[in-house]
């Protein structure tokens, strides 16, 4: 009798025993599966990590080529910048020469320095008129009178579309007498 449930009792026990082994038999084959999973993960990222940083490499690399690009464009710019101020220097200075030299304007044909020495009559534009010192006005080619009020230097002409073009066909007018 006592045998007996001595029997049952230890057969109750291999059996929550086994029945403890089959449970963490299934444990261990989910550990299994889930360790695989995470080192294909692990796998996966390692590689997109090494693709993400030779990546980099290549956008530094391209970057500073950028960069040192941009740097040459920029001192580019600004050697143009310097040189066309200069230009523009050197010409606003040349205009205050031209129009300070005895109250005339530029004349065509003529430098700077040729400009800068006092003459008593301009050029003759083809007719007989002759510069009067100190007036500033060219007399007319048809009357002798002074010119209207719009330009000191050339009567108006209303077909004319560039100040500086009429005035220079002004200038070289022949005479059609």
């Amino acid at each position: 009798d006592e045998s007996g449930r001595m029997l049952e009792t230890l057969q109750r026990e291999v059996q929550k025993w086994r029945d403890v082994h089959d449970r963490d038999i299934s444990e261990m084959d989910q550990l299994k599966n889930e360790n695989k999973r995470i080192k294909d993960a692990y796998t996966a990222a390692g590689a997109s990590f090494a693709a993400l940083n030779q990546h980099n490499k290549q956008q530094s690399k391209a970057n500073l080529r950028l960069m040192s690009t941009h740097a040459a464009l920029i001192k580019s710019q600004e050697e143009k910048m310097k040189k066309y101020q200069r230009q523009v220097a050197d010409l606003k200075d040349e205009l205050k020469l031209v129009k300070g030299s005895n109250g005339r304007g530029p004349m065509p044909g003529t430098s700077i320095d040729q400009q800068k020495r006092p003459s008593s009559n301009l050029h003759s534009n083809g007719s007989n008129a002759e510069y009067h010192r100190g007036s500033g006005v060219l007399p007319k080619e048809d009357g002798g009178q002074l010119l209207s009020n719009n330009s000191i230097y050339y009567e108006e002409d209303a077909n004319r579309k560039s100040g500086l073009g009429g005035m220079l066909k002004k200038m070289f007018k022949k005479n059609d007498n």
